[in-house]
């Protein structure tokens, strides 16, 4: 129940996390469940979500326009099954769609209680069919479908066609998240 009633407010709260960093060009570069803290009241239910762990911090290159500098490190997460596909090795630094694809994978782990497993996810994005806890969690009276679409959506395997955040809010409100 805990982790139905907390869905919504999860949500809601990283995405406004991702918003506000995003809108400065701050890439959170490790975003898990595990740095996200909740305040809770006795009843278990969510009144604040906060973004936690900035040791992975960086500023976008891309967010600021310059593609070709070279002062961003290089990054590997590590929390396995959180990485993008093209943050899975060295090679690439972390940027706003791995951010987003990262929520989703958030989403799917609080749903699921765990990471979506190498076998579900071959090769990063969420499986086309939708799970059983998935529709247990997600309110009857929204769409869960179109909940489900969006967070497929955000694990693209492709970074570029992954919706940025601001495009991730537009369809969290018409789905009534926030």
């Amino acid at each position: 129940m805990y982790r139905k009633r907390g869905f919504k407010q999860l949500v809601k709260g990283i995405a406004f996390g991702l918003l506000i960093l995003h809108r400065n060009h701050i890439i959170h570069g490790d975003l898990h469940l595990a740095n996200v803290l909740l305040k809770v009241n006795a009843n278990h239910d969510i009144l604040r979500v906060m973004l936690c762990d900035f040791g992975m911090t960086r500023i976008s290159r891309l967010l600021l326009q310059e593609p070709n500098s070279t002062s961003v490190q290089p990054w590997v997460s590590f929390k396995p099954g959180y990485a993008p596909p093209e943050n899975r090795t060295a090679e690439q630094s972390p940027e706003a769609p791995g951010d987003v694809f990262s929520f989703a994978i958030a989403m799917w782990h609080w749903v699921q209680e765990r990471p979506p497993t190498s076998h579900e996810a071959p090769n990063g994005t969420l499986p086309e069919k939708m799970p059983n806890a998935w529709k247990e969690i997600v309110m009857e009276d929204e769409d869960e479908d179109g909940m489900y679409s969006l967070a497929r959506w955000m694990t693209d395997a492709d970074p570029k066609k992954r919706p940025t955040i601001e495009v991730v809010m537009r369809e969290l409100r018409r789905l009534g998240y926030v």
